[in-house]
């Protein structure tokens, strides 16, 4: 799954940018948004800015949901859930993994809304089957979670985002998806949380290798080193995207024990960072062996070094 990196939105240039509205081939739905985080402001930006009307933002921050309200222009905000009109054609759960069945049992009891109405949740562990029980109200429902990292304050423009997607209406949030320039595609619901494990390693584990690298940079004498470190994770994952493993690089690659055993000295001091190099250059040594970039026996000694 390529990433297609944008640059973000101000919360402060947002009215512009949402000036821009184009015709969609689908009619513009109303939506209601719950939850007004970081996922919930860049997903409801994207729709309002390809011609669907945001009727409710709910919060459990009024000061959130009214922020974004204002932004995008939608009449209805506060933390309640009867704010939601029954005029709703989408409501859009953006909230944490372990509030969605509450927030699926209030809805339940007060849904006035048509049937047809389509729910989508975002989460990336949590399976559609959470929304189960409002299709006894006669919903529609599916998941969709994009694969991306969203800035804490700015907006995140969607297009050319990729989503994964599952649920029994799946087909419906395809299309939506698709109307803001999204990539969607089909994840097992099965599946979800290795998926997710998946995602942590290419993102958030990704940024705590970073500091760490940043960290020892520093201790190295390098005081200014993030451009350093930034440039060099960028023609990293670049190298990685056009030939895999292919294009690894140093000491491992080389089959250097001798450099590779410097490093272990060199960190003797940094318990953790010494963990993270060990688990990591073992790693980095099986699967050059498997793709023929080691021998079996320069990868024995390299083990044997690590260990």
């Amino acid at each position: 799954m390529r990433g297609n990196p944008k640059r973000q939105i101000s919360l402060s240039s947002l009215p512009k940018y949402l000036k821009r509205r184009k015709a969609t081939e689908n009619m513009s739905r109303n939506i209601s948004l719950i939850g007004a985080g970081r996922v919930g402001r860049s997903l409801l930006s994207a729709l309002v800015n390809v011609g669907n009307n945001p009727v409710a933002i709910v919060s459990r921050s009024s000061r959130s949901a009214g922020s974004l309200a204002e932004m995008v222009r939608a009449p209805l905000f506060g933390e309640d859930y009867s704010l939601i009109p029954e005029t709703t054609d989408l409501i859009i759960l953006t909230l944490p993994d372990d509030s969605l069945e509450s927030a699926v049992e209030v809805i339940k009891k007060d849904w006035k809304y048509k049937s047809g109405t389509l729910l989508i949740h975002t989460s990336g562990i949590k399976e559609s089957s959470i929304l189960e029980p409002l299709r006894e109200c006669g919903a529609k429902t599916a998941a969709i979670h994009p694969v991306a990292s969203f800035p804490a304050e700015n907006i995140l423009p969607l297009e050319g985002v990729h989503f994964a997607v599952e649920g029994k209406d799946k087909g419906m949030a395809m299309d939506l998806v698709r109307s803001i320039g999204g990539i969607p595609f089909h994840i097992d619901a099965g599946k979800k949380a290795l998926y997710h494990a998946a995602c942590t390693f290419a993102s958030g584990y990704l940024n705590i290798l970073l500091e760490s690298s940043l960290k020892l940079m520093g201790e190295a004498g390098m005081e200014e080193a993030r451009d350093v470190v930034t440039a060099l994770a960028k023609s990293s994952v670049e190298g990685w995207n056009e030939n895999g493993v292919g294009s690894l690089t140093g000491s491992i690659a080389r089959g250097d024990v001798e450099s590779v055993r410097a490093h272990l000295k060199s960190l003797e001091n940094s318990e953790e960072e010494l963990g993270i190099y060990r688990i990591l250059a073992l790693k980095a040594v099986t699967e050059c062996e498997t793709k023929g970039i080691l021998t079996r026996e320069k990868a024995e000694e390299l083990k044997a070094a690590l260990n």
